[in-house]
């Protein structure tokens, strides 16, 4: 079953949608204002999260994903969506190792 994707654009305010999904395979959604769990974002990251992130980058390998004859292009999507899960787990967790070290060397 497809879904269709609602595209909402708010620069400094994020918008909750709850959804019930109906009997008729339809959906219901309401709009919930301002929530105290959603926090904003940082606008950037501070050098140090940066430089760890791309020494991460140089050190895990992106796995492209092994082509299957006959396969369909959703399979294919599937198996490109899960290589790039993995390599962004990779990077995620090499770069917090790396912050890490930093801080138990004293950032030298």
């Amino acid at each position: 079953m497809l879904l269709p994707v609602l595209a909402l654009t708010a620069p400094a305010q994020a918008i909750l949608l709850d959804c019930k999904h109906n009997a008729d395979d339809t959906y219901l959604c309401v709009e919930i204002e301002g929530s105290q769990a959603i926090q904003p974002a940082p606008t950037r990251a501070p050098e140090i999260d940066k430089a760890h992130i791309e020494q991460a980058k140089k050190e895990c390998v992106y796995r492209e994903p092994r082509v299957r004859m006959g396969s369909g292009s959703a399979v294919r999507a599937e198996a490109r969506k899960s290589a790039q899960k993995d390599y962004d787990r990779c990077v995620a967790s090499r770069a917090w190792e790396l912050k890490n070290l930093d801080a138990r060397s004293g950032g030298n």
